[in-house]
């Protein structure tokens, strides 16, 4: 990924009380610059992942909220590394049998 050069956070957090959609724009523009240099399949990667936090932030009520999921996916993605590091291969997902149901008599 390109190196990218942050505003200190004093200005982030002065930006962001003072001007939140201007914060947003910049965190986009930051997010794409670093994404510049990253060769297409990675990028592609990147950018899903990126897709995917988005939507969660924007169902969070409020900006510790957002926080907060953000450190749970970030906590689930570590987990998951973790067991496929000693297992050598990816947890099983929960499945469900189901189960057959005889029709029920129709009432006339």
């Amino acid at each position: 990924m390109a190196h990218v050069d942050l505003p200190d956070f004093d200005t982030l957090a002065t930006l962001y009380r003072q001007d939140p959609g201007a914060f947003e724009a910049l965190r986009s523009t930051l997010l794409h610059q670093a994404l510049d240099d990253v060769e297409t399949p990675r990028r592609l990667r990147i950018e899903a992942l990126l897709n995917r936090i988005e939507l969660h932030r924007r169902r969070a009520r409020n900006p510790l909220h957002a926080t907060v999921i953000a450190h749970e996916m970030m906590w689930a993605s570590f987990l998951t590394m973790n067991y496929v590091l000693h297992h050598g291969e990816r947890p099983a997902r929960p499945g469900a049998t189901v189960l057959q149901f005889r029709p029920r008599p129709q009432l006339h």
